[in-house]
């Protein structure tokens, strides 16, 4: 009897030599390598947020002479730059490979992602603007009307 996986890229597996060779490897390659940077992570900047962000956002509002309810704004907003991933270093020790369980993970003990050396995106910022009209209908509704807001003025178009 022949045992055959098949991946979902079309890739195929004899499974009859050593079936369980296979699922160590895959096991190792798809849980315990993700569970060791996750482990490394504990303690450090997360990844995929921004240290800091800065937001400075204002409106005029024209409230006399011809141009009365005509309201103009703009905004500047920054984010530093985000961890996108990590380098490999051969001689990072992850922090679960003197783990009893996982000693024996070869990839493991060859080093690893080295979470306190990071690849980091650019500052990411965008200038944003807007320009519309208000005016009292009765004393206790406002209408506004805002015709024309652009965000992310600066964006390349692609």
């Amino acid at each position: 009897m022949d045992l055959v996986a098949r991946s979902v890229c079309g890739e195929t597996k004899d499974l009859t030599a050593a079936p369980l060779m296979y699922l160590a490897t895959d096991w190792d390659s798809s849980l315990v390598a993700p569970y060791a940077v996750t482990a490394n992570q504990l303690g450090h900047e997360a990844p995929e947020v921004s240290p800091w962000r800065l937001n400075l956002i204002n409106t005029y509002t024209f409230d006399h002479g011809a141009i009365k309810g005509l309201f103009v704004g703009g905004a500047f907003r920054e984010e530093a730059g985000r961890i996108i991933g990590y380098h490999f270093s051969s001689t990072f020790v992850n922090s679960i490979s003197s783990d009893p369980n996982y000693a024996g993970v070869i990839s493991l003990t060859q080093g690893g992602l080295d979470v306190n050396d990071p690849y980091r995106g650019k500052n990411d910022w965008h200038i944003d603007a807007w320009v519309g009209y208000s005016r009292k209908l009765t004393r206790s509704i406002d209408w506004r009307f805002s015709s024309i807001a652009v965000a992310s003025v600066n964006a390349t178009i692609w």
